[in-house]
């Protein structure tokens, strides 16, 4: 594969690396909606929603990882997902998903702030439970 075509990304989480490599595409679940990735992109910096980051890898495979929050940096040297939570999207585990949206829509929302971070965190969870249902899917299909 020509290397005009491919480029380099790492996902990074605060408990490490989660994954790096090389790859022809990437598609990113961006606050404001899903943003693809090629190589030579133009420089870009985007805030994550919770979803799954599509990484295709040069011979047709692909890798998904479950994120949440943070941001991605694209740059002529590769892209960078700096994410505040994040997983292999095969690890997820249904009952914890669950017991997260539960205790996130038991949080306080008293004040704006609480409120904010209550919203983000159902949000989180039920993305991540349309991520495992959607892995479901995809075994089920195979």
């Amino acid at each position: 594969m020509d290397s005009r075509s491919t480029f380099q990304y790492e996902i990074l989480t605060p408990q490490g690396r989660l994954a790096d490599g090389t790859a022809v595409g990437a598609v990113l679940p961006a606050v404001d909606g899903l943003i693809g990735i090629l190589a030579r992109r133009a420089p870009l910096v985007a805030q994550l929603a919770a979803g799954c980051v599509t990484v295709r890898l040069p011979g047709g495979r692909s890798e998904e990882y479950f994120v949440a929050g943070g941001f991605a940096h694209v740059r002529p040297q590769g892209l960078t997902v700096l994410a505040e939570q994040g997983a292999p999207r095969e690890s997820l585990d249904p009952q914890a998903a669950a017991a997260e949206l539960e205790q996130a829509r038991q949080m306080p929302a008293e004040t704006a702030d609480e409120r904010q971070h209550r919203r983000e965190a159902i949000a989180a969870a039920k993305a991540k439970l349309r991520a495992i249902h959607k892995q479901d899917s995809s075994r089920r299909s195979v």
